[in-house]
């Protein structure tokens, strides 16, 4: 991940800004299903982040943070969708994924 970013940021114009969305290590319902002995991991994804471990692989990439958000993938049910995104509203560490907005660092 940290060769990606410098690989992104070296293509970076002056006040451009990289803007990426990963799953997020502290979401609930991976969580959730880890409690009923299930995992459900599309194969694309071999890292987790949170959003310290990727405030840190920003900094370290000479990145800076500008932004951070959250998101939620669809549910099947649309009451447990309402429910989780009343949730995430008040902690969004529980978020499905993270997205992240940065700059290249002047230094």
């Amino acid at each position: 991940p940290g060769r990606l970013l410098e690989a992104c940021a070296r293509y970076l114009k002056p006040n451009g800004l990289l803007v990426v969305s990963t799953i997020n290590a502290t979401a609930l319902k991976p969580a959730s299903r880890a409690f009923f002995g299930r995992e459900a991991v599309h194969p694309d994804h071999i890292f987790y982040f949170s959003f310290s471990t990727l405030c840190q692989l920003l900094l370290r990439r000479k990145l800076i943070p500008k932004y951070f958000g959250t998101f939620l993938y669809p549910t099947v049910n649309r009451y447990v969708g309402v429910i989780l995104s009343s949730l995430i509203s008040r902690k969004p560490g529980l978020a499905d994924g993270i997205l992240f907005v940065a700059e290249k660092s002047i230094r």
